[in-house]
């Protein structure tokens, strides 16, 4: 007859902590491959539309008109946005 304490029952133990150890580094990895898989998406997102803005667009400065492509004006604006953001949020 078995008794708590016994030989059996610390090697179940044993095997729960196991179990229960693969399956937090099983939802890990699935977590991880979750995130890889947004961020290829948004990076082949980024790649399809700075392709798509390659057309070049005058721009008007204070004193002078110069030719700049579309891709770039749309991203200095934003990039500027978030370093304000960036400087703010401190």
């Amino acid at each position: 007859m078995r008794r708590p304490g016994d030989e059996g029952d610390r090697e179940g133990s044993a095997q729960q902590a196991d179990q229960a150890h693969l399956d937090e580094l099983a939802k890990m990895r699935r977590r991880r491959a979750g995130k890889v898989g947004v961020a290829l998406g948004l990076v082949l997102v980024l790649f399809v539309f700075v392709v798509r803005n390659d057309e070049r667009v005058p721009v008007d400065f204070v004193f002078y008109t110069r030719q700049a492509r579309l891709i770039w004006v749309m991203v200095m604006p934003a990039g500027r946005s978030l370093m304000e953001f960036l400087i703010v949020s401190e």
